[in-house]
């Protein structure tokens, strides 16, 4: 008997990059409408897709020439949506299809992307994930302040603490915790919600979540050219790429 695969669709942003071909229809225009991505996430989930992962940068390129407009005039990984505002229209328009945006661990605080991600788990019944990336672009990086990123082995560094605040964060409040009981009128018992108290080196959070926890454990994913099992334990899936020219990035 052959064994069982799974489908996963990766969403490059809006996917308007091809718009001046033929069998593209509008989609230089119906990037911009919410039914582009509630339509695709219908039709993954009626051909019994796993999950969609969709992909994100947070720059517009100017690597050729340093100049935005090849970039711009292309729909060269441009434009890009907020990606949790992409996965909560899929998550109202499907029921089992698993929904993984992708978020940097230099573009969010700790707390706010464990709320987030807790969030958009909790509106989607336990179907979120998250493509958790460290970053290459110095573009992206001062778009948030930073004067560029920091170099490859340090944002893996970085990025294990990062994992272990948000973790400390979603382990802040206990199974059980809401327990809803209209007889005594306590909604969340006090005793097992706690504090994260998180101290790092580069993070830290107070805690805890004012959101809840998340519906279940949320799928946690990463991806490297290098260093793979380094974050090993932080994968539960792997994706495989071509080796791309020195130079290039995928990585928001």
């Amino acid at each position: 008997m052959p064994e069982p695969f799974h489908l996963a669709w990766f969403l490059q942003g809006s996917s308007a990059q091809a718009w001046g071909e033929p069998w593209t229809g509008l989609v230089g225009t119906s990037w911009i409408v919410p039914e582009l991505f509630t339509d695709l996430a219908r039709v993954l989930e009626r051909a019994c897709f796993d999950y969609v992962l969709i992909e994100d940068s947070s720059y517009i390129g100017e690597s050729y020439g340093a100049s935005t407009a090849i970039y711009l005039e292309n729909a060269i990984a441009v434009p890009r949506q907020d990606p949790s505002v992409i996965a909560s229209l899929m998550t109202t328009v499907t029921s089992r299809i698993g929904i993984v945006p992708t978020f940097g661990t230099y573009a969010h605080h700790p707390y706010l992307l464990a709320r987030l991600v807790a969030t958009l788990d909790q509106v989607s019944s336990g179907r979120i994930g998250w493509n958790a990336v460290t970053g290459s672009s110095d573009y992206a990086a001062m778009n948030f302040g930073l004067p560029g990123m920091p170099e490859h082995d340090l944002r893996y560094d970085m990025a294990d603490e990062y994992m272990a605040a948000v973790r400390a964060l979603w382990a802040s409040w206990e199974p059980g915790a809401v327990i809803a009981d209209r007889e005594s009128g306590v909604l969340i018992d006090p005793a097992k919600v706690h504090h994260a108290h998180f101290e790092g080196i580069w993070f830290r959070t107070r805690g805890p979540l004012n959101s809840g926890k998340q519906w279940s454990k949320a799928a946690r994913w990463c991806r490297s050219r290098s260093r793979l099992m380094r974050v090993a334990s932080s994968r539960q899936t792997w994706l495989a790429v071509d080796p791309l020219p020195s130079g290039e990035s995928t990585s928001p």
